[in-house]
C-alpha cells in the first residue's frame, strides 16, 4: 500500500480495506486488526486508523462493537435498488394501476385456469380417497404423486424415494442450500438471476460469484476461471427459460459444465421450473441430471 506524501493516508487505508471486503479477501463478519496493531503495521499514528475505520463504518463496510473491536461488513449492493424500487412502487400506486403492466412476478393470468376441469379432478380424488385425501401425508409427500413425477419426467429412472414434494421452487432452493451449504461457502450464479435464490444464499452468508448470461447459458471459460481461483460449493442455474433473460441452455453447454463439476467437485442446483412449456422443436429437453 503506497502511503506516500501528498496523499490522505486514512482514505488510502479505508479504500484498501474496502477493496479487500468487496473481493471477499476479508470476509463478512471478520474482525479487523485493532487500531494499535494496524497503526504499528503501517507505521502511522492511531488517529489515522481511527479515521479509516470511521470512514468504513460511514460507508457501510464495517461495524464497531463496544469492547470487542471493529468487524468487516459486506455492503448491501441491493440497498440503492431497493430504495429506487420502493419509490417506483409508491409512484405506481399513487396513479391508476391500469396505466401500468406489472413485471414484478411471473403470475399467470387467472383467465387461463380451467376451473371446471379442476373441480372435476378434485371431486374424483375425494370420491376415490374420501377423508384420506385431507390428512397429512408422509414427509416426502404423497407417494402417488412422487411415482407420477418419476414416470413422467424421468421415465422411472429416479426412485420415488429420492423425490421430495415441496411447496414451490423457493422452498426447494432453501432446503437444498441448508443441505449442502455451510456458512461462508462460495456459490456461482447467473447474472442476472432469480432474486429469491440470492436471498437464500445471502442468508447462508455465502460468497456469491456472478457470471453474465449468454445465448446458450453462462460463459464456461469465465466459470472455469472462477473455479480455478476459488473453492466453489455449488452452481445455481435455471436451465430452461432462465429468469429474467428467457434463454435456455443447449446440451453442449450443459455437458461442459458437468465436466467442470466433475473436475472441481461442485454441486449443480438446477431450477428447472418451466421445461413443461417447451413448444419450440429446436429446444430439446435434457436436464443436467439426465446428462450426468
Amino acid at each position: 500500500m503506497d502511503l506516500g506524501r501528498g496523499k490522505v493516508k486514512y482514505l488510502l487505508i479505508e479504500k484498501h480495506i474496502r477493496n479487500l471486503i468487496d473481493k471477499s479477501e476479508i470476509r463478512d463478519g471478520e474482525k479487523l486488526p485493532t487500531i494499535r496493531q494496524l497503526a504499528q503495521l503501517l507505521k502511522v499514528n492511531n488517529v489515522t486508523i481511527v479515521n479509516a475505520y470511521k470512514s468504513l463504518q460511514n460507508k457501510g463496510y464495517a461495524v464497531s462493537k463496544m469492547g470487542s473491536g471493529t468487524y468487516a461488513k459486506k455492503r448491501d449492493t441491493n440497498k440503492n435498488f431497493n430504495r429506487e424500487y420502493s419509490r417506483a412502487l409508491k409512484k405506481i400506486f399513487s396513479n391508476k394501476i391500469g396505466n401500468y403492466i406489472d413485471f414484478t412476478g411471473e403470475m399467470a393470468s387467472g383467465e387461463f385456469f380451467q376451473i371446471n376441469f379442476f373441480k372435476d379432478v378434485l371431486n374424483e380424488v375425494l370420491d376415490r380417497d374420501g377423508s384420506e385425501a385431507l390428512i397429512y401425508q408422509e414427509p416426502l409427500g404423497y407417494e402417488g404423486l412422487r411415482r407420477s413425477i418419476s414416470d413422467i419426467f424421468w421415465k422411472g429412472s429416479v426412485n420415488a424415494e429420492d423425490i421430495l414434494i415441496i411447496s414451490g421452487a423457493q422452498q426447494g432452493i432453501d432446503v437444498v442450500s441448508k443441505a449442502i451449504l455451510n456458512t461462508y461457502d462460495s456459490v456461482v450464479v447467473e447474472k442476472p438471476t432469480y432474486s429469491g435464490a440470492l436471498s437464500v444464499f445471502k442468508s447462508r452468508r455465502s460468497d456469491i460469484f456472478e457470471i453474465p448470461i449468454e445465448k446458450n447459458g453462462v460463459n464456461v471459460d469465465k466459470l472455469e476461471k472462477i473455479l480455478q481461483k476459488n473453492n466453489i460449493k455449488c452452481f445455481y442455474t435455471m436451465s430452461y427459460f432462465q429468469n429474467p433473460s428467457g434463454i435456455s441452455y443447449n446440451d453442449e453447454k450443459k455437458k461442459q459444465i458437468l465436466r467442470l463439476a466433475e473436475i472441481y467437485n461442485f454441486y449443480i442446483i438446477e431450477d428447472d421450473y418451466l421445461s413443461e412449456l417447451i413448444y419450440d422443436s429446436d429446444i430439446k429437453y435434457n436436464s443436467f441430471k439426465s446428462l450426468d
